[in-house]
């Protein structure tokens, strides 16, 4: 998995809050794009665990999945990939998130700010 990869992966696993029972929603369809590739990424929510899938489109064709789970709790949001990376962010005002991934194998951080395009 490329750097830019992980970069854009760590992109969808950000939302903005809606309150639901209490609890922060995160469900919803998001997309975006940084270094040159589009994504479009699918969320669930149940409770404080979330669960989705990132697809990636790079700028010469293909598509890149990633599948990750996570749990969303007083506007913190911590989200994994079964690789080890990994995402802590927290929700802002403005209903971006923002946080910052840290890769399994060499530990390099990338801070990222993301939004929601759409919720369920």
């Amino acid at each position: 998995m490329s750097l830019a990869h992980i970069f854009l992966f760590a992109v969808f696993l950000l939302a903005a809050p809606l309150s639901v029972s209490g609890a922060e929603n995160i469900a919803g369809a998001w997309v975006s794009s940084a270094m040159s590739s589009s994504m479009e990424a699918h969320v669930e929510q149940e409770n404080a665990s979330i669960k989705g899938v990132v697809y990636i489109y790079p700028p010469l064709g293909g598509k890149d999945v990633y599948h990750f789970t996570g749990t969303i709790q007083n506007g913190q949001v911590h989200a994994s990939h079964f690789s080890g990376h990994t995402f802590d962010g927290r929700l802002l005002p403005t209903g971006e998130i923002e946080g910052a991934l840290v890769t399994a194998k060499k530990g390099y951080r990338l801070d990222l700010v993301a939004r929601r395009q759409e919720k369920k």
